[in-house]
Formats: structure tokens, C-alpha cells, sequence
């Protein structure tokens, strides 16, 4: 007897080495995943190909993203330089005109000869399809148009020319993998920055787990239905817990990660199904208490 119980400790031991194992390689594959996704990777967008003397540097950092409601708020930072700054370094040497398309403020900004050029956040709108979630997709583009006033005749009309600018895009929001890419259309003084953006792979697999957690509940409510009508014995303390799993589902589905409201197709694919599943093996199970003879039970 004593070779085997040796055997089986051995065995025992092993096991738990291979689950520490695995656990570790696991657990730092998340972690990875985590570093990479929450690193905000900076992309130098330039329409010239060299900077002129007349040269303005935007800084574009990722504020803020809500697909729901289709918006999302960049932070511009301005660095004039070469002849587009005063002798002060700091003050602009002519005027300057921002147009850009932003969707709940001013679409123009006018920045004076003599005045810096002040820090300003843009809202641009967010196209695509919530309801898709977890697997939506959406794009947005942030169009950025620098002209500097002509000098001319006292009273004639102002004329602008394009200003050459570079842009700094920096962004990483948690949950989302946002790719920016730069428009083909190359011209002095415009620049149309085009945004992908999908779910984080994190975010993706533990909204899938948990869709896969609630069919497993619900499965597990069905099947002790299934097994109280064959005859077995009904457990009652067993309808407090479909009861309390009945509700649980609700705050289980909200806790998948930036979640829509109700009605998406995660929603559809999971959440409808098994909230109903585990309604009706409640009704089955207690139907079958009720009518079971006082023997059976």
C-alpha cells in the first residue's frame, strides 16, 4: 500500500505545479495584454513632407470616447514656430484661422497677432452601430484646416494661405483599440486624421465570458428542472436560488465592460435567452412541488 499512496502523492504534487504553472503563463499573458492596450502610442501626422519656415506643431491627445451617444473629445494643443512666432517666443507674428469640423461648438477659431494660441477641446461625431456591442465597430475623422491672414491694402478684403502643420496623435482609452490613420488627400494647410475604432481585445473576451457564464447558469436551473419532474427529490431551498439567479443575471450582464442599454445584440445572443430559461425551470420546478403527491415528495 504504501508504494501507491507514494504514487499518488507524487501524482498529486505534479498536478499542482502544472496548475501553478499554467496559472503564472496565464496570468502574465493578461498582464501583457493589459500593458499593451493602456499604452498610448504617439503618430506623427504631417502633410509637408519638410517643415517650412512657417510651421505650426498640434499636439492631439484622446480625451474621451461614448459610442452611445456618438462622440468623442479631443484635447489641441498649439507650437507655433519659425516666422509664425513674435521676438517674445511665445505670441503668434500674424494671424492665424483654425477651421475644423466640431460638432457641438465653434467650427472656426481665430487666433490674434500678439496672443498665444490657447489649449482647446473639439467634439467630432462617431459613426456605427452600438447595438452590435460586443462586436461593434466605429469610425470618425478629425479635419484640421490652418490658414494665416495675407497682408494687404488697408480695407480689402482678408485672403488666407494654407499654414504647414504637423500633428502629434496620442491616444489610449480603456476597453477600445482605436487606429489612426492619415487621408490620402495631402494639401498645404489640411489634414484629415481617419479613426477605427473596436472593442479591446480584453474587453471583447470578458463580455463573451460572461455570455458564456449566463448560459451555464441557465443550463445548470434546466437541468435540476429536468431532474425534479424524473422524480427526484425537490430540494425548496433550491427555488431560493433560482429565484435569487433569476435577478442575478441582470447585474451579471451590466457588469460586461462599457455595456450599452438593454436591447444589443449581446443582448440577444445571451442575456434574453437565459433570463427566460431560468423563469421557466423556476415555473417547472415549482409547478412539479405543487403537484407531486405529499409521498414523492
Amino acid at each position: 500500500m504504501e508504494p501507491s499512496s507514494g504514487k499518488s502523492k507524487t501524482k498529486l504534487l505534479l498536478f499542482i505545479i502544472a496548475g501553478i504553472l499554467v496559472f503564472g503563463v496565464l496570468f502574465t499573458l493578461v498582464l501583457s495584454l493589459y500593458r499593451a492596450e493602456g499604452v498610448a502610442t504617439t503618430t506623427e501626422f504631417a502633410p509637408e513632407e519638410t517643415r517650412q519656415p512657417g510651421h505650426l506643431v498640434v499636439d492631439a491627445k484622446l480625451v474621451s470616447l461614448d459610442p452611445i451617444k456618438g462622440d468623442i473629445i479631443m484635447r489641441l494643443q498649439f507650437s507655433p514656430e519659425g516666422n509664425l512666432v513674435a521676438e517674445d517666443g511665445f505670441s503668434l507674428a500674424k494671424n492665424l484661422q483654425l477651421d475644423l469640423n466640431n460638432s457641438t461648438g465653434k467650427t472656426q477659431y481665430n487666433f490674434k497677432k500678439g496672443e498665444r494660441m490657447n489649449p482647446t477641446d473639439v467634439v467630432f461625431d462617431v459613426y456605427g452601430k452600438i447595438g452590435d456591442y460586443p462586436f461593434d465597430k466605429h469610425e470618425a475623422s478629425l479635419i484640421l484646416i490652418f490658414s494665416a491672414a495675407k497682408a494687404g491694402q488697408e480695407n480689402a478684403p482678408v485672403e488666407y494661405d494654407g499654414v504647414p502643420f504637423t500633428v502629434n496623435y496620442s491616444g489610449a482609452l480603456a476597453g477600445y483599440r482605436i487606429d489612426a490613420s492619415e487621408a490620402p488627400d495631402k494639401e498645404t494647410g489640411f489634414l484629415q486624421i481617419d479613426l477605427d475604432i473596436k472593442r479591446s481585445a480584453s474587453a471583447m473576451t470578458f463580455s463573451v465570458f460572461i455570455m458564456g457564464l449566463q448560459w451555464l447558469l441557465a443550463l445548470s436551473a434546466i437541468s435540476a428542472a429536468i431532474v425534479w419532474v424524473n422524480g427526484r427529490k425537490i430540494e425548496v431551498t433550491m427555488f431560493g436560488w433560482m429565484g435569487a439567479l433569476l435577478f442575478a443575471l441582470i447585474p451579471l450582464r451590466n457588469a460586461m465592460p462599457a455595456v450599452p442599454p438593454i436591447g444589443v445584440l449581446g443582448d440577444f445572443l445571451s442575456f434574453f435567452w437565459t433570463e427566460t430559461i431560468v423563469a421557466i425551470s423556476l415555473i417547472i420546478s415549482v409547478a412539479t412541488w405543487i403537484f407531486r403527491s405529499p409521498a414523492a415528495k
